[in-house]
């Protein structure tokens, strides 16, 4: 004899019903949340600048400033304050990676130094010779130039990309770089 749900008491049966409708109600509102993902961070992002912004539009109300004014205010606050940041570290930025154009080939040569220094190094039984590795990475490479798509050429800090050779039309198969040069 079985006995189906319906028979159930009803005390127990409404408690199974709830369940059911939660779990339904949890798996549409999964759905609709990965449904809504690309719209969402605007609506997070909007409420997270309304909260942050009301104390100081309240206490501009407060003083007797209307409160559309006041949140202009505000806003136009924020934006002056970005764009001082943005002015403060932009140049601070451009001079670090200039500074780092110039000491790279110094940086790389002090690394593969220290590279060919190492000493084979045993890990769980297996041994590690990294002057192997580093023998792979050719010692010219901190002479030489790179490409933008990562090949190196044979060009020294001596050598200059002919004016010729980029309208002959020579160059990389993996860039489009000009390839030839003049000593």
């Amino acid at each position: 004899m079985a006995v189906s749900a319906w028979s159930l008491d009803p005390k127990r049966r409404r408690r199974y019903l709830q369940i059911a409708f939660g779990i339904a109600a949890l798996v549409v509102a999964v759905c609709v949340l990965f449904l809504l993902r690309d719209f969402l961070g605007a609506f997070v992002i909007g409420a997270a600048i309304a909260f942050l912004i009301q104390p100081a539009v309240i206490r501009l109300h407060a003083a007797g400033v209307p409160r559309v004014l006041a949140i202009v205010v505000v806003f136009f606050a924020i934006i002056v304050a970005l764009a001082g940041l943005v002015l403060l570290i932009v140049p601070l930025g451009v001079n670090e990676v200039s500074q780092l154009q110039v000491q790279a080939p110094s940086l790389a040569a002090a690394a593969q130094d220290r590279l060919n220094g190492l000493q084979p190094v045993r890990v769980f039984g297996i041994d590690i010779d990294l002057k192997g590795i580093t023998a792979t990475v050719s010692p010219s490479c901190s002479r030489s130039t790179r490409r933008p798509c990562g090949a190196y050429s044979a060009a020294s800090s001596r050598t200059t990309i002919a004016p010729t050779s980029i309208r002959s039309g020579a160059r990389c198969a993996r860039c489009f770089t000009p390839t030839s040069v003049v000593n």
